[in-house]
């Protein structure tokens, strides 16, 4: 199967598609009992976050398989490490269950890294919950270190904040 990584086209992706695509990737954290935004979020609000920042999507066969944004940090962002000047971070990062392990996941962060790099971003970050091991231990090995910690207002765990430095 072969897989295109490219950006998010407004004009002919349908965000109710990239919605489904992230309950699929996030439904074994739903399982879990983890309320992560891509668990439950709707149209709207996908909609939103795609224009709060740039996003690629993994395509196969016609079919959305796996997606990630890239948002520049800010002055005045609720997370107090996004703050930072030079620092982007990613987030709705998912791949469908069936292709995890794959080299998706991996291939999206570098096309989103190289992005935020060309922008002049000096540090790359995310956040995801400290009770799921296995995306903690992932980022580990891609290089990510535990840099900070946050409570978001919508979720029911505490947010593990984690940064690497670009070259």
């Amino acid at each position: 199967m072969t897989i295109e990584i490219r950006r998010w086209d407004e004009a002919t992706d349908r965000v109710e598609d990239l919605t489904q695509l992230l309950h699929a990737a996030y439904a074994e954290w739903k399982v879990a009992g983890l309320r992560f935004t891509a668990t439950y979020q709707d149209d709207a609000l996908t909609r939103e976050r795609l224009q709060d920042g740039v996003a690629w999507v993994a395509v196969a066969e016609d079919r959305l398989v796996g997606t990630i944004a890239v948002y520049q940090g800010s002055p005045d962002h609720d997370v107090p490490y996004y703050r930072r000047p030079g620092l982007w971070y990613f987030g709705q990062f998912g791949v469908l269950p069936g292709l995890k392990g794959q080299g998706v996941g991996r291939r999206l962060l570098s096309v989103a890294t190289e992005f935020a790099l060309a922008e002049g971003a000096t540090e790359l970050a995310c956040d995801t919950s400290e009770q799921a091991d296995r995306l903690v231990e992932l980022y580990a090995r891609w290089g990510f270190a535990e840099v900070d910690r946050f409570q978001w207002g919508s979720t029911n765990y505490v947010s593990l904040v984690l940064a690497r430095p670009l070259p």
